[in-house]
């Protein structure tokens, strides 16, 4: 029971590894600036990477849902 560690990966307990891939583009304002002392340029990075975290988490509940259908 419990989580799958690297070990059982390699031992070949694991039946199914499911990886998604997604190329994103850097958005063109946030390619250029000044992230240690631009304090309005750090919080628009900030929420585009949050924003990316919360659909890679919806993205996993997506895939476990599928999972256990």
């Amino acid at each position: 029971g419990g989580r799958p560690t690297l070990m059982d990966l390699m031992a070949g307990r694991i039946r199914e590894v499911r990886v998604h891939v997604r190329q994103r583009r850097i958005p063109a304002d946030l390619q250029r600036g000044d992230y240690e002392n631009d304090t309005a340029f750090r919080a628009r990075f900030q929420q585009w990477v949050n924003m990316l975290w919360l659909e890679k988490d919806a993205l996993i509940v997506r895939m476990l849902a599928d999972t256990a259908a």
